[in-house]
């Protein structure tokens, strides 16, 4: 009976000791995933406290949208838009076949002229707001930034086939 208890009482330490050592390993890691969860936190805030003032640039003055011009209309092309330094320029990309247009960003020439800062997605509606047939568009969004001459280029080949479209608008930014 000696040998049975010593055995046991063998099993119940060898148990314990298990448990407590699985105890402080789950307590180890738990601590681990807390500090790694602690880093991750500051880090985002540093990074959203780094770029709050530069997500969206400030935009002031005039706008212009650049739609896209049929070829028997390709003499009002030529003449360049005026807008202010700081103003906004929407490049306008119609859906073709009742979806989007596959398109890259368009060209900034020269590149300092203006400041790429997205795109918006949009539908077409009649005067009560309501949808219409025939798709939408996407505009690409730019900030002008000094004055001097620029030229905004998009190329996009028409869903379903159809002629590619290679554009480009002059473009005059004038001091505000």
């Amino acid at each position: 009976m000696n040998a049975f208890r010593s055995a046991a009482c063998g099993l119940l330490v060898t148990a314990v000791a298990t448990s407590t050592l699985v105890a402080q390993e789950t307590n180890e890691r738990r601590e681990k995933i807390r500090r790694a969860v602690g880093a991750a936190a500051e880090v985002a805030e540093g990074l959203i406290e780094q770029n709050a003032n530069t997500a969206v640039p400030a935009v002031d003055g005039r706008v212009i949208i650049l739609k896209r011009v049929e070829k028997k209309d390709e003499a009002l092309a030529a003449e360049p838009q005026e807008i202010n330094a700081g103003g906004l320029v929407i490049v306008e990309v119609p859906d073709t076949q009742s979806h989007p247009t596959e398109v890259a960003e368009p060209t900034v020439t020269p590149a300092e002229a203006a400041q790429s800062f997205g795109k918006v997605r949009g539908i077409r509606t009649n005067n009560a707001g309501q949808p219409m047939m025939g798709g939408g568009y996407t505009w690409f969004l730019f900030k002008t930034l000094a004055p001097g001459k620029a030229a905004i280029n998009v190329k996009y080949t028409p869903n379903g086939g159809g002629d590619p479209v290679d554009q480009t608008y002059q473009v005059n930014v004038v001091a505000k």
